[in-house]
């Protein structure tokens, strides 16, 4: 009985330490926000303008520093929620902006859909392999998607002229909702590398 127990011992003892939780909440905060960095350093090479900061953007901007430690954190039921509350404040106020100019050409209206779902493949991979961490649940799931789908959300919201609810809900806000159904899609069929909650 020593012998196992000096055994097992040994064995624990040789583990490498395991990773804290914040690096990967961390990690992924980082990815979101080097997207949009890009994103809008892109969009001004290309269009040659300015961003024009409004309030829906930092709250998107909150909506990923909150989302990422939220679907990372042990616990945190409470900060999930708040997160999808603060996702739905952003909503609402992307939708119920100032209504800008409508019926541009489709195609120049998809590139914001196009651009979007391009900046949010990183932030889903980041998410992704940070969630394969933990057993599966839908909430860590659904904020994982949160992260990935703000990202594209900040960059359009600071340089799409487009306003107009229609054009925002189709081609800013649908995309967002399949990026984070994709993750959450994705989550459940990976394997997780631990069972813990």
């Amino acid at each position: 009985m020593e012998d196992l127990r000096a055994t097992l011992e040994a064995t624990v003892r040789s583990a490498p330490p395991p990773r804290r939780w914040w690096f990967d909440a961390l990690a992924l905060g980082a990815s979101s926000f080097a997207l949009v960095a890009l994103g809008v350093a892109v969009w001004m090479w290309i269009e040659g303008g300015q961003p024009e900061p409004r309030w829906q953007g930092g709250l998107l901007v909150a909506v990923i520093v909150a989302a990422s430690v939220a679907a990372i954190r042990p616990g945190g039921r409470a900060l999930r929620r708040t997160t999808v509350a603060l996702l739905a404040a952003a909503v609402v106020g992307l939708v119920s902006g100032q209504p800008g100019p409508g019926g541009h050409p489709f195609l120049e209206s998809a590139d914001c859909a196009a651009g979007e779902l391009s900046m949010a493949v990183v932030p889903a991979l980041v998410a992704l392999l940070a969630l394969r961490r933990f057993a599966r649940h839908g909430g860590r799931a659904l904020v994982g998607g949160i992260v990935a789908g703000a990202t594209g959300l900040v960059v359009l919201d600071l340089t799409c002229a487009l306003r107009h609810p229609a054009h925002v809900v189709t081609f800013h806000l649908v995309p967002c909702v399949l990026v984070v159904a994709a993750v959450a899609a994705a989550r459940e069929r990976l394997r997780s590398q631990t069972f813990s909650p």
